[in-house]
């Protein structure tokens, strides 16, 4: 006999929102810059809940991948610990994606490649937020002796180091076709 997992109810509620429910989160894999100027994106933001976009997915697919992996890492931990595992919604993440939104909308620069740049920093404060939470944590596991629990939250730590290592990378590149 097969058993169908529990499906919260969504009647009613935008179905890209409603993904949230499930932890999972909407990303777009395009900017336009109509869309950044024309309010388009605070609406995707508010009304559907996105919660990424980028304008080439090859270069954050790792990212994201590796954002669930850190998150399943997490819930593994807490389940371990005997506390629940819930996706809570993030007030501080939250802000860093609306101001990431005014920078690339309101404060967008023309050049492309400066769009880029803009881009590339603000996924890089979301990663230094991420940092700051896994390293806190690792801390805090390696000051209680839960060695096997700060392992887990180090390797965490410097996947994120390595994705803002390879962000500062196309940075680079982006420094230079701006400037060329």
């Amino acid at each position: 006999m097969t058993t169908s997992p529990t499906v919260p109810n969504v009647a009613g509620k935008n179905p890209l929102k409603a993904l949230l429910d499930f932890g999972q989160s909407p990303w777009m894999d395009y900017i336009r810059r109509d869309l950044l100027t024309g309010g388009g994106l605070q609406k995707l933001i508010d009304e559907d809940g996105l919660r990424g976009m980028t304008s080439n997915p090859a270069i954050f697919e790792k990212s994201i991948t590796g954002i669930n992996k850190h998150a399943e890492t997490l819930k593994e931990l807490l389940k371990d610990a005997g506390e629940e595992a819930e996706m809570d919604y993030c007030r501080g993440m939250h802000g860093l994606i609306k101001e990431a939104t005014k920078h690339m909308t309101k404060h967008a620069p023309e050049d492309k490649h400066l769009l880029d740049l803009v881009i590339i920093a603000q996924y890089q404060r979301m990663s230094h937020y991420g940092l700051a939470a896994f390293g806190s944590a690792a801390a805090y596991a390696n000051a209680l002796g839960m060695k096997d629990y700060y392992t887990k939250l180090s390797h965490v730590v410097t996947d994120i180091y390595k994705g803002d290592e390879y962000a500062t990378a196309l940075a680079t590149k982006a420094e230079e076709a701006a400037a060329a």
